[in-house]
């Protein structure tokens, strides 16, 4: 059984409950004062979850979960009050603790809580992206969990050392050494620079100048000092780079890492070799793009904290009664909004809401799981999201290009003609999509009545009518959406989520 930390500061129900619950098999550790509960939790990662009073002299029961989510982000907390009200109840609920009993409650109720809450805990930790790493042979800990498998890293850095250790093509070599002719049979033809390398220089050459790597020595012609390289040092970088991208590939696709520590390792191996400048490597990172994907998910964290991601759910998710209605009325919907709005936004805001719809609807059918529901939840989303990149050139780079190019060619084409063209594509694909994942998968699920408003509704009432701190955030989430369909030519993808995030 789970290791449970009960705090109450009534000493004779905290003994009760502690004796009553040590009868059925739980381990359970008492304290009466919200402080030193918190430094428990801290200390004792054994603990599955928290059954908390929430009115106690000193720190009360939801400045105490505050802390306690500061060290262990993915406890379970249940509280357990005398001083039950909706305003408490409210708030607890945008605290996301698992559950809100009132005293006195029985005794069956609370251990059927404190059960749920171990069986959530899997899924606690993978929305935390926590590896929960289980203690077991040799062969199990090679293999570990999601976001932590010890072997696939072992077997990615040796696959580095076997690339960068293995002896270097002639074709690599060729490429790095051979100078610029001008002539189609150039072996560096391909090189994405080479159109501004001089004639007779090599790739080499052009490298070491243009990114300042390698050493500085005289040039005894000119007289001034230049970046020089030699081709054996190029090979030796280049065959880095790609054991760096194997890598990178590997653990990406396997989870062996977190994806961001992943993309982070990048900028270390390119450090470590001398690949790159620091400056250079920083820069890279600090690109309009990346600063955007990283302000997104930020902003979909306040967005969840303050609760206003469940109003928007209901705004959303409002007509979906069914699975039908979710593939053939809500995904082309979300579609027709990708064409104007960024496809990265929408998704990050709106798959917190579909894991809530997944939970709950698995814990209603009775099932622990229901593997063809959640590939619906997320791959008919992303499908769907990315289906909308085509119905107007407001999204996506590939549709500036391609106004670009035809601008070039004399075919310029203005955005309501690339939206009578485009836009109809978007629904109609979003369907196909939707009767793909409908027959694919629907006679597979688990769960067999899927009431997405019902379960919104219940998540909006939870947590009450609106508050300052969500009319704040929803007229800042307003303002960047404006501002990335009216200005982002100028502005950028970027820069509108760092000013929202600082109004944040």
């Amino acid at each position: 059984m789970g290791k449970i930390l009960l705090v109450d500061d009534e000493e004779r129900f905290r003994d009760s409950l502690q004796k009553r619950l040590a009868l059925r098999g739980y381990t359970v550790v008492a304290l009466g004062d919200g402080g030193e509960a918190v430094k428990q939790v801290k200390a004792d990662t054994d603990i599955d979850s928290v059954v908390l009073d929430r009115r106690m002299p000193g720190l009360s029961g939801e400045d105490a979960l505050k802390e306690m989510r500061q060290f262990r982000p993915e406890i379970q907390v249940c509280f357990l009050t005398g001083h039950g009200s909706i305003d408490s109840a409210m708030e607890v609920g945008k605290l996301d603790a698992c559950a809100y009993l009132e005293k006195p409650c029985d005794l069956e109720k609370l251990i059927q809580v404190i059960e749920q809450a171990r069986e959530d805990k899997a899924r606690v930790f993978e929305r935390h992206e926590i590896p929960a790493v289980e203690k077991g042979s040799l062969r199990n800990w090679l293999l570990g969990v999601h976001n932590s498998r010890p072997g696939l890293i072992i077997l990615g850095f040796l696959l580095f050392a076997a690339v960068v250790l293995m002896p270097t093509p002639s074709s690599l070599v060729n490429i790095l050494s051979l100078p610029k002719t001008g002539a189609p049979s150039d072996p560096h033809y391909g090189y994405a620079y080479y159109g501004k390398m001089k004639f007779g220089q090599n790739v080499t050459d052009y490298y070491a100048k243009t990114y300042k790597v390698g050493e500085k020595k005289l040039n005894s012609e000119t007289g001034k000092e230049e970046w020089t390289m030699t081709p054996g040092q190029a090979e030796f970088r280049a065959k880095v780079m790609l054991a760096t991208l194997l890598v990178a590939a590997l653990f990406w696709a396997t989870g062996a890492i977190p994806v961001g520590i992943t993309a982070l390792l990048v900028g270390v191996f390119l450090y470590l070799a001398g690949i790159l400048q620091p400056d250079d490597i920083a820069s890279s990172y600090a690109k309009d793009a990346v600063i955007f994907v990283f302000g997104v998910l930020a902003m979909a964290t306040v967005i969840s904290k303050t609760g206003l991601d469940r109003r928007i759910g209901l705004l959303l998710l409002g007509p979906v009664k069914s699975l039908p209605l979710l593939l053939f009325l809500f995904l082309p919907l979300v579609s027709i909004c990708c064409s104007f709005l960024s496809e990265h936004a929408l998704v990050a805001f709106i798959m917190p809401m579909f894991m809530l719809v997944y939970i709950k609807s698995i814990q209603a059918a009775g099932v622990k799981k229901d593997h063809a529901l959640a590939v619906i939840f997320v791959l008919a989303l992303c499908f769907a999201a990315n289906c909308g990149g085509p119905g107007s050139p407001a999204v996506g780079g590939r549709n500036a290009i391609m106004v670009g190019l035809l601008a070039d060619y004399g075919k310029t084409i203005s955005f309501g003609s690339w939206v009578k063209y485009g836009l109809p594509f978007v629904p109609v694909m979003a369907l196909v999509i939707g009767a793909y994942f409908y027959f694919a998968l629907g006679g597979s699920l688990k769960v067999k009545r899927l009431n997405a408003s019902a379960i919104i509704h219940q998540a909006v009432e939870k947590i009450g009518p609106m508050d300052k701190k969500e009319y704040i955030t929803a007229a800042v989430l307003v303002l960047l959406v404006t501002m990335w369909v009216t200005m982002s030519g100028t502005l950028g993808m970027g820069g509108p989520v760092i000013l929202a995030l600082w109004c944040c």
